[in-house]
């Protein structure tokens, strides 16, 4: 892993904690409604939302909800990238980075190491 893939990595997963974050606080009432994770929804949709009545459990478990949608879909696009990627169809050089054929098995692919550094592995 160099230098910069780590820091472009541990960044994304910043950004994952923080929005993540951000809809907890939007449901629990302790955000302004302006967030942007509220794009696309009608009033009703977050007045219901926020009249939710969740426990510390429920709030934890919909967290990880959160994160672990927003990390599969990151590893999905990075595996795009790397070229290792199961699409339904083959999309000749959908890979962003090229890849010999016999590749050695320790190679670095971005998407084996966004979960190497994934806080609380």
């Amino acid at each position: 892993m160099t230098i910069s893939s780590k820091a472009f990595l541990t960044e994304i997963h910043t950004i994952i904690n923080k929005n993540s974050e951000a809809v907890i606080s939007v449901i629990l009432n302790q955000a302004p409604k302006e967030q942007s994770c509220l794009a696309g929804l009608s009033d009703d949709q977050v007045k219901v939302l926020q009249s939710l009545s969740l426990d510390e459990d429920q709030v934890s478990g919909l967290r990880k909800v959160l994160k672990n949608m927003a990390v599969s879909v990151v590893s999905g696009m990075l595996c795009i990238i790397d070229g290792v990627a199961y699409t339904t169809e083959p999309v000749p050089d959908l890979a962003l980075v090229s890849r010999d054929t016999g590749c050695p098995i320790n190679e670095d692919f971005l998407h084996d190491e966004f979960f190497e550094i994934m806080p609380g592995s």
